[in-house]
């Protein structure tokens, strides 16, 4: 018994000429550079991040150009 070939994840329905994916939430400043987004959506998360104020020094979260390499790597 054989299986059909999959069908590529990234293949439009027929008919269908664009896909619209849109994600909401919710954005604040805590001071100095430290911020907070939390989303509903995809079973709700909250993501902080934050900026060392200078060379050398550490962060208590991730800093905002690390969550947009991840995102384009994943």
């Amino acid at each position: 018994m054989t299986t059909p070939p999959e069908q590529p994840h990234d293949v439009l329905p027929p008919g269908v000429t664009e896909r619209i994916i849109a994600i909401e939430l919710d954005a604040e400043s805590l001071g100095g550079l430290r911020k907070k987004a939390v989303s509903k959506q995809y079973g709700g998360f909250t993501l902080f991040s934050d900026e060392a104020h200078g060379p050398g020094l550490a962060s208590a979260d991730p800093p905002p150009m690390v969550y947009f390499a991840c995102a384009i790597a994943f």
